[in-house]
């Protein structure tokens, strides 16, 4: 503004500036959720100067509940027509899958994320490294984008092709058991595709966040171990309940 132009001039400029201001900050993160499967380096050098988690972990619920959403639909049609063909039994209504898969993806995704944070941070405090809970959320974030992603592509382009029911078409270790349950098959099923290249993600941030004390190489061994405690976790709770 300048000092010959009248009052009404930064009455009008302001809001023009601050809403684009808005609108840069609310679509930003689908670029860095693009840029993290082609450049990841470069996306966690840059959450390594300013890290970036709230609005990028509300667009990863959007897309999660998307997902699911999708995920449901592909499931209740396959379900159809395996009844149709007398290949399958009663199964639980549309309405209720909805509803529990849908609660499913906002408790994974608003708690879950944030709760493996604070594991990862704490697990690299501990070994001494220096980044922030905030630097942490905001790689997690970022990296938890290539799971959901390639779980939208599996639901409705490889499981459809391959004629398997939705949640089946997994690229994992457990394609080398040929048990569906267990502790191994679980355990197996849980180093997939998805969670080998997120955790590679998360190595790179590690990596990245200050002080740069890690190499890649010690951030990948140490993001790899996290994963596997975490896995064999989830397959021993899986094996233990029978889901």
């Amino acid at each position: 503004m300048n000092w010959n132009d009248s009052p009404d001039a930064e009455a009008t400029d302001l809001p023009e500036d601050s809403k684009r201001g808005f609108l840069e900050a609310l679509f930003a993160p689908w670029v860095r959720f693009f840029n993290v499967f082609f450049s990841p380096g470069q996306v966690m050098s840059e959450l390594a100067r300013e890290p970036r988690w709230a609005m990028s972990l509300f667009w990863l619920g959007v897309l999660s509940l998307l997902g699911t959403q999708l995920y449901v639909d592909a499931l209740v049609e396959f379900q159809l027509e395996a009844a149709a063909q007398n290949q399958g039994s009663e199964l639980p209504s549309e309405s209720f899958l909805k509803v529990t898969n849908l609660a499913g993806a906002f408790v994974a995704l608003w708690f879950v994320v944030p709760f493996f944070t604070l594991f990862y941070w704490l697990a690299f405090k501990v070994l001494g490294d220096q980044g922030s809970y905030k630097h942490w959320l905001s790689v997690m974030t970022h990296a938890t984008v290539i799971s959901i992603v390639l779980a939208i592509v599996t639901s409705q382009i490889l499981e459809p092709a391959a004629g398997q029911p939705p949640g089946t078409a997994r690229v994992s270790l457990g394609l080398l058991v040929g048990a569906e349950s267990g502790f191994l098959a679980n355990f197996l099923n849980g180093i997939s595709l998805e969670a080998i290249w997120s955790t590679l993600v998360v190595a790179t941030g590690a990596a990245a966040l200050p002080p740069a004390r890690r190499s890649f190489g010690s951030a990948a061994f140490v993001c790899f171990l996290l994963a596997l405690v975490v896995v064999a976790i989830g397959a021993g709770l899986a094996s233990l309940f029978d889901f």
